[in-house]
């Protein structure tokens, strides 16, 4: 397994779907997080998973580290 680092935002709109817009404030915008995963995908949907899915957390990049 290697390690990744996750930027991510999480949304602060309590009823989040689909098609409304992603909503962020300051406190939830930039965070960061390593993770191990077997490759960029599955350290995205980790992370992804962990903050409530895709249409409540927003990845901004995975980065080997």
């Amino acid at each position: 397994m290697s390690q990744f680092r996750v930027q991510f935002a999480v949304s602060t709109d309590p009823d989040a779907t689909e098609t409304s817009g992603f909503a962020s404030d300051t406190n939830s915008n930039n965070l960061e997080t390593v993770v191990e995963a077997i490759g960029m995908s599955q350290a995205r949907a980790m992370v992804e998973s962990m903050y409530g899915g895709p249409v409540r957390c927003w990845i901004k990049s995975v980065i080997p580290v």
